[in-house]
């Protein structure tokens, strides 16, 4: 049974703490001078031009500031990295070090930029699937623009049903994990949706839908963890 069960975490702020994936990268190629200040302005400028008019959509899928870049740069940043500069919350790694133990598949599913989401991913080691917002590439540059749709709200949602499909999973056993009321889809999509450092929105519909809620924090402590990271189950 446990090879139907699965585990759907969101990155930024459920298992990583701020900034944003993407952020730490547009400061990175800026700290590089691979893009001026004057198209992170441009692309900033447009993105609150679209949330002030209502579009949203605009808002996600402007990346413009990535316009002509090579792809390759992904690596280049990667490469930067410390051991340390992506660990996640020491709680998240424990839960998905237990989800791995009782045979469970894992998956990320975010709004994050799809190349970044893999180097989070391949860090944290073991058979983890991948989710995220897609970059449109012509001839190994970025176009500025996205692949699909944003990985965000329903969209998570669909996916979450389309691999239970294609893969057999049982939705009703799995888990979900996220902060954001972005992820409430999601986490309606499972029988056991965890809020992890919920904002306001999400934290009052936790509460009156009955999820559980855990504050995971990013604090190293140097002692052994003496608890199992097993979740506690309630009944919907």
């Amino acid at each position: 049974m446990s090879k139907r069960i699965a585990a759907f975490f969101d990155i930024d702020g459920t298992l990583l703490a701020g900034p944003s994936l993407e952020w730490r990268f547009v400061s990175w190629l800026f700290a590089n001078e691979l893009v001026s200040s004057w198209h992170i302005g441009s692309w900033a400028a447009t993105a609150v031009a679209g949330l002030l008019c209502g579009d949203l959509r605009a808002f996600n899928t402007n990346k413009s500031y990535l316009t002509g870049l090579p792809e390759s740069l992904v690596q280049n940043w990667e490469s930067s990295l410390s051991a340390t500069a992506l660990a996640g919350f020491p709680e998240a790694a424990r839960r998905i070090c237990w989800h791995a133990e009782e045979g469970h598949r894992v998956f990320l599913v975010s709004g994050t930029l799809a190349p970044l989401a893999r180097v989070f991913a391949g860090r944290m080691g073991g058979e983890v699937g991948v989710c995220a917002t897609r970059l449109e590439v012509v001839d190994g540059l970025y176009s500025g623009s996205i692949e699909g749709n944003h990985m965000s709200g329903p969209e998570k949602a669909r996916f979450v049903r389309k691999i239970a499909q294609r893969l057999d999973l049982s939705l009703a056993d799995s888990f979900a994990y996220g902060n954001h009321a972005d992820d409430l889809a999601m986490l309606d999509s499972v029988g056991h949706p965890v809020a992890i450092n919920p904002n306001a929105r999400l934290k009052r519909l936790a509460a009156r839908r009955r999820w559980n809620v855990e504050e995971w924090s990013d604090k190293r402590k140097t002692e052994s963890v003496p608890q199992s990271a097993q979740p506690r189950l309630e009944a919907r």
